[in-house]
């Protein structure tokens, strides 16, 4: 894909092919890799290509706060997952977009103008699908939502699946990972590859059905700001939720708008946000600590650990000692 990045001061980033050797530890399996590298620290875009198809995985490695101008003239359709940390940027056609840390939608842009930014001290990950649109029109026709999108995009117009960024569910965040740690070569990998996209599309594209109906309400860019504060809140102290009505009135707001607003900015509920930090929070100190199961399920918010266990295992389908076993295997 040919796309030019420039820098904020209009300088031209320059792409070298694989990855400097303090960085090896960031290559996937197979995967074709170029960097970008400056005082804002690195860019590591890795491509895996297949018919019909390619799959990218970028890391941004950023030392300080910077942003980014991508551009090309080919058209770009894409379903995108951030996999870590929030991305703020813009697309041509599209206007301001956010996607949150667990978050994904599939957009379509005739052809790329984005604007990007970045926090410093901080690494991002998305996981992107790149389709082609005769790969898209082949499977859509049994999905409404899914035709419809294909139908925008033939009339070359910017468009995406979901009218607001859904959270993505376990099941689509597994897959991800079996496509990022699969250790197949040749026609095998490609059968594998091919069946995992299938799979995320059809997961996603369910998801999207599931709200299409929903309708919505006016939100003004106060209630934005109290809705965003409550999200903070919740990512940084996920342990401290009481309710719904308690964080409304910590954030100066009804527990209506709360709700409903919640869903419409995030594609996710309340209550299915917290859920997703509390268990991210669980699994990085199940993998980096050595911190006992009990004392993590009160850090997460649960008072009573084998109510923590049973969630985590609903979530990730294994347990927290599963984790800890396979973290020292």
């Amino acid at each position: 894909m040919e796309i030019i990045i420039t820098s904020a001061e209009q300088r031209v980033i320059s792409y070298l092919n694989g990855l400097p050797n303090e960085l090896k530890k960031f290559q996937p399996k197979l995967a074709n890799t170029v960097t970008a590298t400056g005082s804002f620290g690195h860019m590591l875009f890795h491509e895996l290509n297949e018919g019909g198809f390619s799959i990218w995985t970028s890391h941004y490695l950023m030392k300080e706060d910077a942003g980014f101008i991508a551009t090309g003239n080919q058209s770009l359709l894409e379903l995108q997952f951030s996999l870590k940390n929030d991305f703020h940027y813009t697309l041509e056609g599209l206007g301001e977009q956010q996607l949150l840390q667990g978050h994904y939608n599939m957009s379509y842009i005739p052809f790329v103008h984005n604007n990007i930014r970045f926090h410093g001290n901080k690494d991002y990950i998305t996981f992107d699908i790149h389709y082609d649109l005769s790969y898209l029109e082949h499977i859509a026709e049994p999905y409404p939502r899914l035709s419809s999108f294909v139908n925008q995009v033939l009339c070359n117009r910017p468009t995406t699946l979901c009218i607001s960024n859904q959270l993505a569910t376990p099941d689509m965040l597994t897959g991800v990972k079996q496509i990022l740690q699969n250790n197949y070569s040749g026609s095998v990998r490609k059968s594998f590859l091919e069946a995992k996209v299938i799979e995320l599309l059809i997961l996603a594209v369910d998801k999207a059905e599931q709200h299409k109906m929903e309708k919505t309400i006016p939100l003004t860019a106060y209630d934005k700001e109290r809705i965003e504060e409550a999200r903070m809140l919740m990512l940084n102290s996920p342990e401290e939720y009481e309710s719904v009505i308690a964080l409304a009135r910590k954030v100066n707001i009804n527990d209506f708008k709360l709700k409903k607003g919640f869903r419409q900015l995030y594609g996710c509920s309340v209550f299915d946000y917290l859920q997703q930090v509390r268990m991210e929070k669980a699994k990085i100190l199940l993998e980096e600590t050595i911190i006992p199961v009990a004392d993590i399920a009160y850090m997460s918010g649960y008072n009573d650990p084998p109510n923590f266990t049973a969630a985590f295992k609903r979530h990730y389908n294994l347990t927290p000692m599963d984790i800890r076993k396979c973290k020292r295997s």
